[in-house]
C-alpha cells in the first residue's frame, strides 16, 4: 500500500505492436520498448517519483484487452500499489475508447491513482483536459479501425489472387522459401493425403480410413504440424490428443479443394477489429481461385470422393468396403435405387418401391454375383474393340501438345501474380507512411494513383491467361483422361469400386414380364 507516503509511486507502461517493428524511417525508432522505457524512467526520475515496478508487452495490438503485463499492471493498481501510471501515449495504454473511459476516466479514479500520457500531455490531475483526452482516445480508435479495414482489403485482394495468407499450410503442404504465399507439396504428407483418397475411391469408409491411419501409426494432422513447427498451437488440443485421427478429419480432407492445386480461403472471419471470434462464412462467399499451386490429387480422384461423399453409400462388407457396384443400379421401370437384401441362399438386389407401391411398379429382382459379371464382361468387351483403343491414342497425341501450352501460360501467369502482389504490398506501405506523416497526402495519393494504374494493366493481363488457361485444361483432361482409361483397363480380371466410378454413370435393370428375361442397360461416362 502506498497511501500516505511522501514520494508518489509510478508504474511505468510500455507497449510496442507488430506493425511498429516494421517502420522504415529512423524518425520511428523511438517506439522501440527500449526508448519508451529510457524516455519514461528519466522523466520519473526528474519528477522525484519512486519507481514502482515497469511493465512491457511486446507484439501486441493497442485493442487487445488481453495483454499480460497490462492486466499485470491494472492488479496492482486496483491493490493501491502505486499512485501514477505514466506511458509515452494514450495509445501505448489502449486504443479502445471503451477501455480509456473505464480505467482512465473511472477506475484509476476510484482507486486513487493519476494517468498521464508524456507526448500527448495527458494529465488527469488536470481536469480540463478531460475533452483533449477523450477526443485524442477516439481518434486512436478511428486509426485503429481504419488501418484494420485497410489490412482486411490487402488481404482479401492477396486471397482474390491466390495467395496464401495463413500462418501454417494446409497439411500436405509446406511454404515455398521463396515466396511464403505459395504452397509447395509435402513429400512426407501428401502420401498420407493421396493413400487415404485412394482408399475412398476403392471403397473403403471414413470410419476405415480413420482405423488403417492410426493402425499404422501416422500422426494425425495437428501432431504432425506441432512436431514440424515449434511454433505450431493446437487450437482444440483433444484434435491432438494423442496423435490420433478421427473420421470429421478424414471427411474435412476428402471435401478440401486445396488438394486440387486450388486455393480456398474466407471460410471463417473475425466479428469485428475488436472482437476476435471467428465465425463461419457461407459457401458460396468463399474466395476459392483455381491453379495455383501443385496438386496432390487428380480432378478425377477428386471427383470421385466428392460423388460418394453425396451419394451416401455405406461399407456393407466385413473389410470396411463398399460394393462395387453399390448407389449404381436404378430399376428401368420406376427410377428407384435398387438396395441389397441378404436372401437364405445368396444376396440380391430388389426395387423397392415394388412392395410399397400394389400395381405401380413391376419392379425387379437380380442376384448380386449375376449382374457383377455382367458388367465385368462388358468392360472387358468395351476395351477390346480395336477402333477404341486406336481412337484412345490418337488422343494421347494431342494431349502431350496441350500439356506444354498448359505450362506455359500457368508460368506466366504466376510471373504476372507475383508481380501484382509486389505492387499490393507497396500500396501497403505507403498507406501506413501516410498515416504515420511520414509522407503528404498528396504524395500518397500520386503514388498509390501510379500503383493502381499498374495494376489495372496487370489484372487484365491475368483475366486473359485465366481464359486461356481454363481453356487447355478442359482439353487436357478430355484427352487425358480417355487414354488413361484405355491403359489401365485393357486387361481387366476383377470388378472394383473405382473402376465402376471412373467408368460407369449408372446401370437400369428391367425385366420382360412374358419372358422373366433380365434386361441390363449400361449408361457409360463417356
Amino acid at each position: 500500500m502506498c497511501t500516505g507516503q511522501s514520494m508518489p509511486k509510478v508504474a511505468i507502461y510500455c507497449r510496442l505492436s507488430e506493425e511498429d517493428k516494421n517502420k522504415s524511417s529512423p524518425l520511428q525508432e523511438s517506439e522501440s520498448i527500449q526508448n519508451q522505457k529510457a524516455m519514461l524512467t528519466e522523466y520519473a526520475i526528474r519528477q522525484g517519483w519512486d519507481i514502482y515496478n515497469t511493465y512491457c508487452d511486446e507484439d501486441y495490438s493497442g485493442i487487445d484487452a488481453n495483454r499480460p503485463e497490462f492486466n499485470k499492471l491494472l492488479r496492482d493498481a486496483e491493490m493501491r500499489r502505486f499512485n501514477i501510471v505514466l506511458c509515452k501515449t494514450q495509445s501505448r495504454f489502449s486504443r479502445d475508447m471503451i477501455m480509456i473511459e473505464h480505467y482512465v476516466h473511472n477506475k484509476f479514479a476510484e482507486w486513487g491513482i493519476r494517468f498521464i500520457a508524456l507526448i500527448d500531455h495527458v494529465d488527469t490531475e488536470n481536469k480540463g483536459n478531460k475533452k483533449a483526452r477523450q477526443i485524442n482516445g477516439m481518434i486512436n480508435e478511428w486509426f485503429l479501425e481504419d488501418l484494420s479495414d485497410n489490412i482486411k482489403s490487402v488481404l482479401t485482394n492477396k486471397r482474390s489472387r491466390g495467395q496464401y495468407i495463413g500462418s501454417f499450410f494446409p497439411y500436405g503442404y509446406l511454404k515455398d522459401p521463396a515466396d511464403k504465399n505459395h504452397l509447395i507439396v509435402d513429400p512426407e504428407a501428401s502420401r498420407n493425403v493421396l493413400q487415404i483418397y485412394e482408399w475412398y475411391a476403392g471403397g473403403y469408409g471414413i470410419r476405415t480410413i480413420t482405423g488403417m491411419l492410426n493402425s499404422r501409426q501416422i500422426l494425425n494432422p495437428a501432431n504432425y504440424k506441432m512436431q514440424k513447427y515449434s511454433s505450431y498451437k493446437c487450437v482444440n488440443i483433444t484434435k491432438a490428443s494423442g496423435g490420433l485421427w478421427n473420421t470429421t478429419t478424414v471427411r474435412d480432407i476428402l471435401k478440401n479443394q486445396v488438394y486440387l492445386g486450388h486455393m480456398v480461403q474466407g471460410k471463417c472471419k473475425r466479428v469485428s477489429y475488436k472482437n476476435h471470434k471467428l465465425v463461419h462464412v457461407p459457401r458460396q462467399d468463399w474466395i476459392i481461385v483455381e491453379n495455383t499451386h501443385e496438386p496432390i490429387i487428380e480432378k478425377d480422384l477428386f471427383d470421385k470422393a466428392q460423388k460418394r461423399l453425396s451419394s451416401n453409400t455405406h461399407p456393407e462388407k466385413p473389410d470396411g468396403k463398399v460394393s462395387a457396384l453399390a448407389g449404381k443400379l436404378r430399376c428401368m421401370h420406376c427410377g428407384s435405387i435398387l438396395n441389397k437384401s441378404c436372401g437364405k441362399k445368396y444376396p440380391y438386389m430388389r426395387c423397392r418401391k415394388k412392395e410399397q407401391y400394389k400395381g405401380g411398379c413391376p419392379g425387379t429382382n437380380i442376384r448380386c454375383s449375376w449382374i457383377e459379371n455382367i458388367v465385368l464382361e462388358n468392360i472387358r468387351a468395351l476395351f477390346e474393340q480395336n477402333n477404341t483403343g486406336e481412337y484412345l491414342r490418337i488422343s494421347l497425341k494431342e494431349n502431350q501438345r496441350t500439356e506444354k501450352r498448359l505450362l506455359d501460360l500457368e508460368l506466366r501467369h504466376k510471373a504476372v501474380e507475383r508481380e501484382i502482389g509486389e505492387i499490393s504490398d507497396a500500396a501497403m506501405n505507403l498507406y501506413l507512411d501516410k498515416t504515420r506523416g511520414i509522407i503528404s497526402e498528396t504524395q500518397f495519393r500520386n503514388l498509390n494513383n501510379a500503383l493502381l494504374e499498374k495494376e489495372g494493366g496487370l489484372e487484365k493481363q491475368l483475366s486473359s491467361l485465366n481464359q486461356a488457361i481454363e481453356y487447355e485444361a478442359i482439353r487436357n483432361r478430355k484427352g487425358g483422361s480417355l487414354a488413361d482409361i484405355h491403359a489401365k483397363y485393357t486387361t481387366v480380371h476383377e470388378l472394383k469400386r473405382d473402376m465402376v466410378e471412373e467408368l460407369i454413370d449408372y446401370i437400369e435393370i428391367g425385366g420382360k414380364e412374358d419372358t422373366r428375361e433380365k434386361v441390363v442397360s449400361i449408361h457409360w461416362k463417356f
